[in-house]
């Protein structure tokens, strides 16, 4: 029994060699591409949360503490709270995204 790789197992270690290189490049290609709509996903994200922020700050207290603030005040927390600055690449963020809420009636 001889204990290198037969010619067939070379061909074989070489094609799966190359065929990895190659899907290589294109995932990073890919994560390239997913990184910068992701940055840009956390900026509209910022933005919108800073809105509704300043929009529910500047309501009075009484109207921040009744019914109809209490819900702004959760779907400001969910938009606050979404994560897209995560260093581990999630590949679901296009359903946090679309999962927030666009108003106060679809919190909860």
């Amino acid at each position: 029994m001889t204990f290198n790789l037969t010619k067939d197992e070379l061909r074989q270690k070489e094609d799966y060699t190359n065929r990895l290189a190659a899907l290589a490049t294109e995932i990073k290609l890919a994560l390239s591409s997913y990184n910068k709509i992701l940055q840009d996903a956390e900026e509209f994200r910022s933005s919108v949360e800073s809105r509704l922020r300043e929009a529910f700050d500047d309501k009075s207290e009484k109207w921040q503490n009744g019914d109809t603030g209490a819900a702004v005040g959760e779907m400001i927390d969910v938009w606050e709270n979404l994560d897209f600055a995560d260093v581990e690449v999630k590949l679901d963020n296009s359903e946090d995204l679309e999962a927030a809420p666009d108003g106060p009636s679809e919190v909860g």
